[in-house]
């Protein structure tokens, strides 16, 4: 676990990438590939967030709300099958490409997201990483990576993009990201 600290890896990153692997499998570790789970996970943190900050509660996507049901049989579905964990992992894949699609087109409500968030926290509720991750995350920022994103933001202000792409690179080489939202970086 040190030495993936070291490598500026989270321990949880590695659950994560246990995780990935069937448990009848010999899993295939090296930085690589718990880099590709680092990765993923944060497609599913980044998707988690945006779910949080929805506040439209205008229309119905009955899209959405039948992505629910679905993505609730074919998870237990993959946990029937043997516990196929990587095939489960697939179906949190699908839902936050589906659910980034809504978000993108505006074609989410608050009520909706909500739903969505209770429904990977069911699925975290066997996986175990990415509420414990997004806890982590909100709590422990460190002071390091908020210089970083302030003198990112200040280089942006100055229209120095240059500058702020390689600050984005040094916050992202640390197992972070910045969103730049209308509210600002995030």
């Amino acid at each position: 676990v040190s030495d993936l600290k070291e490598k500026g890896f989270h321990p949880l990153v590695y659950r994560f990438f246990i995780f990935s692997t069937h448990y009848r499998s010999r899993a295939d570790f090296s930085f690589e590939n718990l880099e590709s789970a680092q990765k993923g996970l944060q497609r599913i943190l980044d998707c988690v967030s945006r779910l949080q900050r929805i506040t439209n509660d205008d229309g119905t996507n009955l899209e959405a709300m039948a992505l629910l049901d679905k993505s609730k049989d074919r998870f237990e579905e993959a946990l029937d099958d043997d516990l196929n964990s990587p095939k489960a992992l697939a179906v949190v894949y699908d839902l936050v490409k589906d659910i980034n699609r809504f978000i993108e087109n505006n074609k989410i409500n608050r009520e909706e997201a909500q739903k969505l968030l209770e429904l990977l926290e069911k699925f975290d509720d066997v996986i175990g990483v990415i509420f414990c991750m997004i806890e982590k995350r909100n709590d422990e920022v460190p002071h390091v990576i908020k210089e970083l994103v302030a003198e990112r933001e200040a280089a942006r202000e100055e229209k120095n993009f240059e500058a702020a792409d390689k600050k984005r690179a040094l916050i992202q080489e640390r197992g972070w990201d910045v969103k730049d939202t209308p509210r600002g970086p995030e």
